[in-house]
Formats: structure tokens, C-alpha cells, sequence
């Protein structure tokens, strides 16, 4: 099951945690690095240097001493040179990629997606890597038998409202050993980090040390009601593009009526408010979700595993989820990141379109209603 780390051969549970911190650390590091060098690229667009982003970042060292576990590492790719071989290809043409998830491929995609892999490929040369951005070749290689250590990855995470806002996007990878999901890390345009640790959730913020949430183990899923401050309607929907928006207009109709408390609003009140509703992308919301501030997060639509992963995080966690049938089983949606799969396979499972809450009742309340009207608890088709 996806909530639990591989079984570790030779070290005991205590050896297999650590080794898994190692590699979030390291994603978490270079996920900070991505997200600085897009900020920088985009907050001065005159200025140029002679020497790339690219070089710069490719010549620093993370500010971390990760010394990661060899034991993880199993002969797949036999050399760094296959490993990194096929990125070359990535700045011939966006449209050669695998996925058709998204928007085109803009060049801050492809040079994000090339520092990244690079990275990756030269910590764990044995992994096999593919990406939002990697060719059908790529992404032949990835699903394969025979490699232990597999990564995934969605370098830039909300591309539009990256390039039209400077915040409001994220850099997503998932760490597969076997056919399990045993890491996923997630760093927002905010710095703030949320990851999947084996069994635990760990969030922080910037460069500071990963710290744990919860562990589902010792009985505590979730925050408790105590813990939480939630504002009353705010709901993040991953719906900026014109077609998404269409799938949760109900959000947006002023004459529904959603329960909430009156509103105080420059001197007046207002009773019976609509929601308050935010277009962004699932990276950048599943952090405020998981601290107890976002009362909701919505996907209304199903969507790839790289662009998922925050979203493994909220289930461990034990926040509610909800699709077309109603309350799901966090064991049952974690089943939609298992064993890695092929874009265009015609058997590609996407993860379920959903609907995730606060845990306090309020929260699960309004989320209930929301997936009850946008989905129209019609089936999910991938």
C-alpha cells in the first residue's frame, strides 16, 4: 500500500526512514533551487547574463550536506551518460513529449525540466527518471521492469500563472522504489514544502529542516478541530484555464446558497456569502490545506500523477476527500499513484478528480456540497 515504505533488506525500519528523509531533503533543496531561478528569470526579464541560469545553478551546491543511501540504488540505467541521455532531446521540439497534460511547453518548462532531471540523474545515476516534458522514449525506459528507484517529476507545476503572476506555481516529484510511491515533495512559488515520507507527512518552509505533520502509525490522522483556523468559504480550485472553469461554474454563481456565516465586509454585513474562490494550481493550495487555513481544495478534473502528488500528501494525512461516489477511503485514492504508468498507455489511470477538506465538520460540510454539485455525482472517467 502506498502509505508504507518498501520493506527495507539489510537495515531495520529506523535506517529505511532515514534513507527516505535523505532523498525528500534532497528533492526539497533542489525543488528550492528551481523555484529561485524561474523567480529570478521572470523578475528581471531585461537582464540576461552571458552566462545561463542554468550554468550558475548547475555550478552550486545545495545548501545541505546530502549524503543520501546507496543502498537504494540498483543497476537500471548502468551510467550516468544513459541516464542523462534523451534531455538533449528535450530543446528540440515541446511538442515531441510523451504527456499531453497541460498547456504546451513553454522554454521556462523545458530549462527547468533539464536542471532538474540533471540534478537527479547526477544523485542517483542508477534511477530512472521521467518528466511532464520527457519523450515517449523517456518515458518507455521509466516503466520498465527492473529498476528499483524510479523518479517523476513535474518541474513547473502551473506555467500560466507563473509567467502572468510570479507566484501561484510549484516544482512536484515523486520518489517510486518498486512499484511504490515512497516519497513525494512538493515545493510551492511561496517556499513553502510539503512532503511524503514513507508513512509520515513533514512540511517546513525554505531551507529550514523537514518537520513531521502527523504519523498515521501512532493513531493521530489529521489535525484535530483545536488545531485549525480555517477561513469560513475560502476554496482553491485548480481551474485558471478557461475549460476548467467551465467544469466549476457553481462555484462562482452568486444566487447558491452554501451555508456560510455572514460575512463583515467594510462596515456592512453580508448574509448567506458566496464563496471565496481562488484559481491556482494544486501545489501551491495543498500546503495551506494541510497547515488548517484553506477550508477547501478542488480538482475538477482527473489529472496526471506528476501534477498529483501534494495530493498523496493530503490522504496520508487523513484530511476527507471526496469524488463523484462520495467520501473516499485514503487507502482507495492513494490506489491512482501506484505502480508507474505510461501517459498515453490506453490503460493510464489518472488520479480521480476531487474535492479535499479541513477536517472539522464545517470544512467536510461545505466540501460534501461542493463535490455534490460539480461532479453531479456522475462516475469518474479518466
Amino acid at each position: 500500500m502506498t502509505t508504507k515504505a518498501p520493506r527495507p533488506d539489510a537495515h531495520g525500519p529506523e535506517q529505511q526512514d532515514t534513507d527516505l528523509l535523505d532523498v525528500a531533503t534532497f528533492l526539497q533543496h533542489i525543488g528550492l533551487d528551481g523555484v529561485e531561478m524561474l523567480l529570478s528569470r521572470i523578475s528581471n526579464p531585461h537582464d540576461v547574463p552571458e552566462t545561463t541560469d542554468l550554468d550558475i545553478a548547475n555550478g552550486t551546491p545545495i545548501n545541505a550536506d546530502i549524503s543520501g543511501s546507496t543502498d537504494l540504488d540498483q543497476p537500471g540505467i548502468t551510467s550516468e551518460e544513459e541516464a542523462l541521455a534523451g534531455l538533449d532531446r528535450l530543446g528540440e521540439a515541446a511538442t515531441e513529449r510523451e504527456s499531453t497534460n497541460g498547456t504546451p511547453a513553454i522554454q521556462e518548462d523545458l530549462d527547468l525540466d533539464k536542471f532538474l532531471t540533471g540534478r537527479v540523474a547526477e544523485r542517483f545515476p542508477n534511477a530512472r527518471i521521467a518528466t511532464e516534458e520527457s519523450d515517449a522514449p523517456t518515458w518507455n525506459a521509466f516503466v520498465q521492469p527492473g529498476s528499483k528507484m524510479r523518479f517523476q517529476l513535474d518541474p513547473l507545476d502551473g506555467s500560466v500563472p507563473a509567467m502572468a503572476l510570479g507566484f501561484g506555481f510549484g516544482v512536484t516529484a515523486g520518489c517510486y522504489l518498486g512499484d511504490h510511491l515512497a516519497v513525494s515533495v512538493t515545493v510551492n512559488s511561496s517556499r513553502q514544502v510539503l512532503a511524503l515520507v514513507g508513512h509520515r507527512v513533514y512540511s517546513t518552509y525554505d531551507r529550514a529542516p523537514l518537520r513531521v505533520l502527523t504519523d498515521p502509525r501512532a493513531g493521530s490522522a489529521g489535525k484535530s478541530d483545536g488545531m485549525i483556523n480555517t477561513k469560513p468559504g475560502t476554496v482553491a480550485v485548480v481551474a485558471a484555464l478557461a475549460p476548467a472553469r467551465e467544469n466549476v461554474a457553481p462555484l462562482f454563481d452568486p444566487t447558491l446558497s452554501w451555508g456560510l456565516p455572514t460575512l463583515r465586509y467594510s462596515g456592512k454585513d453580508y448574509p448567506d456569502p458566496g464563496l471565496t474562490v481562488f484559481t491556482t494550481g494544486g501545489a501551491p493550495a495543498a500546503h495551506m490545506l494541510a497547515a488548517g487555513q484553506l477550508q477547501v481544495l478542488v480538482c475538477p478534473n482527473p489529472q496526471a500523477v506528476h501534477d498529483a502528488f501534494p495530493l498523496a500528501a493530503l490522504a496520508v494525512l487523513g484530511l476527507p476527500c471526496f469524488d463523484d461516489d462520495g467520501l473516499v477511503p485514503a487507502e482507495v485514492f492513494l490506489e491512482d499513484f501506484e505502480a508507474p504508468q505510461r501517459p498515453r498507455d490506453p490503460g493510464y489511470l489518472a488520479v480521480r478528480r476531487c474535492v479535499f477538506t479541513a477536517p472539522d465538520a464545517e470544512s467536510r460540510r461545505i466540501g460534501e456540497l461542493i463535490a455534490a454539485r460539480v461532479f453531479h455525482r456522475r462516475r469518474r472517467t479518466a
